[in-house]
């Protein structure tokens, strides 16, 4: 398999630990929005700021690790808007497959090189919704905290729609890559290892 589909274990562990804190996060942020049972609103929030605080830490070490890791892959991001058309209508069963340059098409690109920001973006908005009277200047400039809430919560449902979208991509065209995801390698390569490993065992 060629390097461009393989995921190596740092890549594999920013990917999972972003799936851990933006679950963690979208299920504490819908129960602090809207208490549906009693006395766990503490818990909720503590566990709220520890997802975010992973989510940020995660997305330094990332970022540090693309330009400066072992397997450097902050090229593999460079948006392409001119084929992002051609990739929707793909995926919408109306038009052809689209080219590859690189491991992602133009919409994974185009939402991985977003994603930073809207981590960003959600980052602000909670820390001026945990501390408003530190951040006044802030959440003023957004037109109160009303308007900084309905922020926030815009930035929750951007989340939950590129987790779907995500998902839908990945299922549709390459499910293979959850595997690839897991161990670092493609479904055959990873039944041929287990075959070979089980030959070995029987010739002892």
């Amino acid at each position: 398999m060629s390097s461009q589909e393989q995921f190596h274990f740092p890549q594999k562990l920013a990917h999972f630990i972003n799936l851990l804190a933006i679950f963690l996060l979208i299920i504490t942020g819908f129960y602090i929005y809207y208490p549906f049972a009693a006395g766990m609103m503490g818990a909720a929030r503590y566990l709220h700021y520890i997802g975010a605080f992973v989510l940020v830490l995660n997305l330094i070490w990332r970022v540090y690790y693309a330009f400066f890791g072992k397997y450097r892959d902050y090229y593999e991001y460079k948006p392409e808007p001119g084929k992002i058309l051609q990739v929707v209508k793909y995926y919408c069963f109306v038009g052809d497959a689209p080219a590859y340059r690189g491991r992602y098409n133009a919409l994974q690109k185009l939402a991985y090189f977003t994603i930073p920001f809207l981590i960003i973006y959600q980052a602000c908005t909670g820390a001026a919704l945990a501390m408003p009277d530190r951040v006044a200047g802030f959440v003023q400039a957004l037109g109160g905290l009303a308007n900084v809430r309905a922020l926030h919560y815009f930035g929750t449902w951007l989340f939950i729609c590129f987790v779907l979208i995500h998902l839908y991509m990945v299922l549709t065209e390459k499910p293979y890559q959850i595997k690839v995801m897991f161990f670092g390698r493609d479904a055959q390569q990873t039944d041929t290892a287990v075959k070979q490993a089980g030959s070995h065992v029987q010739q002892r």
